[in-house]
């Protein structure tokens, strides 16, 4: 490391504005600055999840913040994310960068490379080179089984049912069967309109998975340069800001993509390296972007600005009408919108009246409806 990026010390900002590093660089003398931001969650930068708390090992309420939240934390700090050219394939050689891989016309998997770099809290050049896998089948399975299967009254759905498929007979051609863990597999109706809404908000959700792949990595190595998870109860974060002028970018991503070590030198700074590969998990998808988050371009369309719930309300009870009635199982459309309301979050059909409900639930709930139409 260069002796001008050892000269390093503390400096006073005044009673309210604590310490700050001042540090002498290449390319002259930068001082740190504090910065508190507010995130909000009406505009989707955090979200309530449980978070197991490894003192106690019981789940906790936390406020999560999410890759939109992230987004915009990188403008204040100056975080630069660049996409390398190519990536390692999975039979070992060099391919385009992000790789899809399909089998039968299904994704299966959308792997993505992207390196960010910024001055960390100590002043220090660092760089995140994270190759991520956003394994749609794996989030195909978990998604119905977490809609087949609920967690806090250990119910199940009449949709389904768990199966040994070494013990069972060929599936049927309208049924589908997905991997759970331990060899275990679940079968589901295709004929259920639950499953049937399931699967169309994936085919969905299909052509939208690379770009979500790209949000879930950048939003991992975010977090790992700013080293913030959590938002505080006042929902704010404290960020360290080094103002400086930009490095070559198109320099730093050839020299950081084709480094073998650790750490690389750009004018006269050194670049601490880490490599780093993950696979979406749970959390990612649920703090997604909800930009990134797909539906159906002509349901989007069909929403003016501005609407108010009454509307939305008079819109899903249209919807609801227009489900045909089967006099041999009269209790299908109710069914229908219980379920809907489930796979939005909301615990019954009355939160639909509710003061918590938003106007995007229920033309979700709506739109679950048309799908099975």
């Amino acid at each position: 490391m260069s002796s001008a990026l050892a000269n390093i010390k503390y400096v006073a900002l005044g009673p309210d504005g604590g310490n700050a590093l001042l540090r002498t660089t290449s390319e002259g003398t930068v001082v740190s600055v504090r910065k508190i931001v507010t995130l909000t969650a009406e505009d989707g930068q955090w979200y309530w999840m449980s978070v197991k708390n490894a003192d106690t090992d019981k789940f906790e309420k936390k406020k999560v913040i999410t890759a939109k939240g992230y987004d915009y934390l990188r403008g204040i700090v100056g975080i630069h994310l660049m996409s390398p050219d190519t990536i390692m394939g999975r039979d070992g050689k060099l391919v385009g960068n992000p790789e899809l891989c399909e089998t039968d016309g299904m994704l299966d998997y959308v792997k993505v490379r992207v390196i960010g770099s910024c001055r960390g809290p100590s002043g220090n050049w660092m760089a995140q080179d994270l190759t991520f896998v956003f394994n749609f089948r794996a989030y195909l399975a978990s998604d119905l089984y977490n809609k087949w299967h609920d967690k806090k009254s250990g119910t199940v759905r009449d949709w389904g049912r768990l199966i040994n498929p070494k013990a069972s007979p060929p599936c049927d051609g309208s049924k589908l069967r997905v991997p759970v863990p331990n060899g275990i597999e679940l079968e589901v109706d295709l004929m259920n309109p639950v499953v049937t809404g399931i699967l169309r908000e994936h085919l969905e959700k299909q052509k939208y998975a690379e770009r979500q792949a790209y949000s879930m990595a950048a939003r991992n190595i975010m977090r790992k340069l700013l080293g913030l998870y959590y938002v505080e109860e006042n929902n704010t974060v404290t960020l360290t800001i080094w103002p400086q002028a930009d490095k070559d970018l198109l320099k730093m991503k050839s020299m950081v993509e084709r480094s073998q070590i650790g750490s690389v030198s750009i004018d006269d700074d050194v670049v601490e390296v880490s490599r780093d590969t993950a696979v979406a998990t749970e959390e990612d998808l649920a703090t997604v972007d909800e930009s990134d988050e797909t539906e159906d371009a002509e349901i989007e369309e069909s929403r003016p600005a501005g609407r108010t719930l009454d509307q939305a309300r008079a819109d899903l009870r249209e919807a609801f009408r227009q489900i045909p009635v089967n006099d041999e199982k009269p209790g299908v459309r109710n069914n229908l919108l219980a379920a809907a309301c489930k796979l939005v979050g909301l615990k019954s059909v009355k939160d639909l009246q509710g003061n918590d409900v938003t106007v995007e639930q229920i033309d979700k709930v709506r739109d679950y409806i048309r799908v099975t139409l």
